[in-house]
């Protein structure tokens, strides 16, 4: 999933490194990811991955980095009663929460 995530990234061109130089924890935003890419971002992974982002997952900390885009792609797939694509774990499931509780004090 990761993997897909990083090849949707570069193939949209919206930041300011190569998507190789970037680890999955590298904060998008200081790479250049801007409010407008961050939407071509949703769209593409919602068509990719089959999924509808809730607006109430619409947060700055949800395209913080690809890690946090890959757990809430797993956590959009579980919910919907997909498959995951890949082996999601507890590191995954944290971020996902970490990203849920942070949503609602952040104002963002």
């Amino acid at each position: 999933m990761k993997n897909t995530l990083r090849t949707l990234i570069a193939d949209l061109k919206c930041l300011d490194v190569p998507i190789e130089m970037l680890t999955d924890r590298t904060d998008l935003y200081a790479v250049g990811l801007t409010s407008l890419s961050s939407v071509q971002i949703l769209l593409e992974m919602e068509r990719e991955f089959d999924i509808s982002v809730p607006d109430s997952m619409l947060t700055y900390e949800l395209f913080a980095s690809i890690d946090s885009l890959a757990a809430a792609v797993a956590e959009l797939q579980r919910a919907k009663g997909a498959p995951p694509t890949h082996e999601a774990g507890e590191a995954d499931r944290a971020r996902v929460e970490a990203v849920a509780v942070a949503a609602p004090a952040t104002g963002r």
